[in-house]
């Protein structure tokens, strides 16, 4: 997909266009990791002093062209000189013998007085020379102009290009074809495509990150490794990193470059010494602040504008478009939601767990049911009451709205989540039949040893915890919720709901090799890396039915694709699930209308 970000001349022309000072908000929409150039991820990531991100061959390739551009623009100027030198002294030359000429004629006749000449071959001689005089100060002009082109040295052009590396089509430059104007750079170095500064390969840093990875600790090889080279914490969209100048490892801005300094100025991940002196670092000399790119938003305090905030309202509006084509066009839409689409009901997510001092992995695990089972216990069943308590925000009523009214044929909308909060059904969006829950449902409990008997799975009522049975009713073994936990080798799957997910793909599978036409969309919705399966699944599916299924992925904070694989067909929403599914189906509303 087509993406647009402003360069700085765009970012300077904001500052005429009124309402859309005011419509440009918010965080930057372009990911922290993607090259200013191609807005892809960064391949073998390079930055500049000022922090811009690049990859290293779109650099390479940007500095080459701009440099031929340059060369050429100033030979072409040189060019121009000379002709117009040339021409400046044949239109000299001929005013000169215009005047002789008129003088003579003077002379013949004594002195003023026209005489042995007619009044028409008078006139005709000053009509000659008036226009030689206006050419030859035409051509002065001409060359004046041109005064400060590049000598031997390539000294810099002057009143030259107001076009710079990226333009609105509406300001590219109209010029004939019988003009020999060229357009030429106004400096013969090379700039930052994202500022004024000088920009040179040498001055570039290689910048070496950590490989992200799960809680178990294993390297996340799918995913690009954006993460601290100290802490190893993944990097995310605001997140405030520096890169040490002297080796290129990207640290935490804060508390790991606060450790840089405590170490006697040496890389924690390296060991190389990159401060000269640690109790003073600077910015620019020993480190370089990593900045995310975008289009710059405007904001006037009645004494000058300054781009405060990052967020390309262009790239936002055609990413909601295509979307919300995607969606309007689709044969069959299936529901991938992760953690973000239940924390838009209150419910919190794993990383707020953790954040908030909760040893979630620890609780939700089989060997505190042995260890300590009291506590495991009181924790899940005050998470039942809790998931009882919270109720299913708008965008579930939107799903439901769009598989009752768009989606109408049998098979053609199903729903595959990770969450255990039963809201797909409990909002009547899909029933049993078209749900796959991967990690079960808090409101279903099973024996833990498991026996296998007929009562070793039952329901519980989330809105009193007095229905919440201790044991087992054919064995007496501990009771615990039928959800998928930490290592867990006792959880009883629901096999028939896994069964009908499967078999539901096959018949989706044979639609795609029946029909050309037919669109499978996956509308992905807050499925985050700290358990990766669901994006995982996603992007599989997108590679193994390349064109017939597309992917719209809608994540605050991890929006890009995980792979290397192609992105046509697959849209990235950097916002949560319910302001996305709103303002999709607002969207669709409108093709309707139209």
């Amino acid at each position: 997909m087509a993406r647009i970000i402003f360069g700085r001349e765009e970012r300077a022309l904001l500052s005429e266009y009124g309402e859309q000072r005011r419509r440009l908000t918010g965080e930057a929409l372009r990911g922290f990791n993607e090259c200013a150039l191609c807005l892809a991820p960064a391949r073998e990531p390079m930055a500049c002093k000022e922090g811009h991100l690049f990859c290293k061959a779109c650099v390479l390739e940007y500095l080459v062209a701009r440099k031929a551009k340059a060369k050429k623009a100033s030979k072409a100027a040189a060019k121009r000189a000379k002709k117009a030198a040339k021409a400046a002294a044949k239109a000299a030359a001929k005013a000169a013998a215009g005047s002789a000429a008129v003088s003579a004629a003077g002379a013949g006749v004594g002195g003023t007085s026209t005489g042995g000449l007619s009044s028409a071959a008078t006139g005709s001689l000053l009509e000659a020379r008036t226009d030689a005089l206006a050419v030859a100060a035409s051509v002065g002009v001409a060359a004046s102009s041109l005064a400060s082109a590049p000598n031997a040295k390539g000294t810099a052009l002057k009143e030259v290009d107001s076009v710079g590396g990226y333009w609105l089509p509406n300001m590219a430059p109209n010029v004939d074809a019988d003009e020999s104007g060229v357009v030429v750079a106004d400096r013969t170095y090379v700039v930052c495509p994202e500022s004024d500064h000088k920009l040179t390969f040498s001055s570039l840093v290689a910048l070496k990150y950590a490989p992200v990875r799960t809680p178990g600790g294993e390297s996340r090889h799918a995913l690009p490794s954006y993460a601290c080279s100290v802490c190893e914490t993944a990097f995310r969209n605001g997140s405030k990193a520096v890169a040490l100048r002297m080796c290129g490892h990207v640290v935490c801005a804060k508390e790991c470059l606060g450790l840089v300094c405590a170490d006697g100025g040496r890389c924690p991940a390296c060991s190389e010494r990159v401060m000269a002196d640690p109790s003073a670092p600077r910015r620019g000399r020993d480190y370089i602040r990593l900045d995310a790119g975008g289009t710059g938003h405007l904001e006037n305090d009645g004494e000058r504008a300054e781009a405060t905030a990052h967020r390309n309202y262009a790239v936002e509006i055609m990413r909601f478009r295509a979307g919300t084509g995607m969606v309007a066009n689709a044969s069959v839409l299936v529901v991938h939601a992760g953690s973000g689409m239940s924390a838009d009901s209150g419910l919190p997510t794993y990383t707020e767990l953790v954040e908030a001092g909760v040893p979630y992995a620890r609780l939700c695990s089989e060997s505190v049911m042995v260890s300590a089972p009291d506590e495991f216990w009181a924790f899940w069943s005050e998470s039942v009451i809790e998931y009882g308590r919270a109720r299913p925000h708008n965008g579930y009523n939107i799903l439901r709205r769009w598989r009752e009214e768009r989606f109408t044929s049998h098979g053609a909308f199903f729903v595959v989540t990770t969450n255990v909060d039963g809201h797909f059904t409990k909002a009547g969006v899909v029933d049993d039949d078209h749900l796959r829950e991967m990690h079960g449902r808090v409101t279903r409990w099973q024996c833990s040893r498991p026996c296998g008997g007929a009562g070793a799975r039952w329901e519980v009522d989330d809105r009193d915890v007095s229905s919440l049975p201790r044991a087992c009713a054919e064995c007496g073994a501990a009771g615990r919720p039928a959800i998928r936990m930490f290592d867990d080798r006792g959880w009883l799957d629901d096999e028939a709901q896994d069964e009908r997910h499967h078999s539901w793909w096959d018949a989706v599978d044979d639609l795609l090799e029946t029909s050309e036409t037919a669109k499978v969309v996956i509308l992905e919705i807050g499925a985050g890396i700290t358990v990766a399966k669901l994006r995982g699944m996603t992007e599989i599916l997108a590679a193994q039915n390349p064109g017939q299924v597309q992917v719209v992925r809608i994540n605050p904070a991890y929006p890009l694709r995980d792979s290397d694989d192609d992105t046509r067909g697959f849209v990235s929403i950097a916002t949560t699930g319910l302001d996305a599914l709103e303002r999709i189906d607002a969207w669709l509303q409108k093709l309707d209308e139209s």
